[in-house]
């Protein structure tokens, strides 16, 4: 009986905690960057990655992020970076990252009014992924998911 509490116990611990994984690559699929998402936890890591690896990521929380404007924006090949990407009003925890080739940040650009925009993204070579339907918006083939 104390096996089978056990046990239950162990099952209900593990589908409590909800995994997502998503691939974002870039146009040519040179680039790569892999989403992981376990609760309010969030990696983002450059390349493709099946876990979590000991270094080239950074480790958020968010929480506090607004779950239907859950956006990945991300420019690829900026003019000093592999890579440029915001998740707005998200928390970092962790900066595992190579700050000499890729750029993060957890806060969109304001107009002059200090709305945030994602007008940036809409540009050449660059794409906003939304996380919670892991889709392009607008699908303007900045980008290449794979889930």
């Amino acid at each position: 009986m104390r096996n089978l509490i056990l046990i239950i116990i162990f099952v209900m611990l593990i589908g409590c905690t909800e995994k997502d994984k998503i691939f974002i690559f870039s146009p040519d699929r040179s680039k790569c960057v892999t989403v992981i998402t376990i609760g309010d936890i969030r990696y983002v890591i450059n390349g493709r990655h099946n876990s979590i690896p000991d270094s080239n990521f950074v480790k958020l929380d968010i929480g506090s992020v607004y779950k239907e404007g859950d956006a990945l924006n991300v420019c690829w090949f900026s003019e000093e970076y592999e890579w440029d990407i915001v998740i707005n009003k998200a928390i970092v925890l962790m900066n595992k990252l190579d700050n000499s080739r890729f750029k993060f940040s957890v806060e969109l650009e304001k107009d002059k009014r200090g709305v945030p925009n994602e007008r940036r993204f809409r540009e050449k070579g660059c794409a906003t992924v939304l996380l919670n339907r892991k889709v392009l918006s607008p699908d303007n083939q900045g980008a290449i998911i794979e889930k």
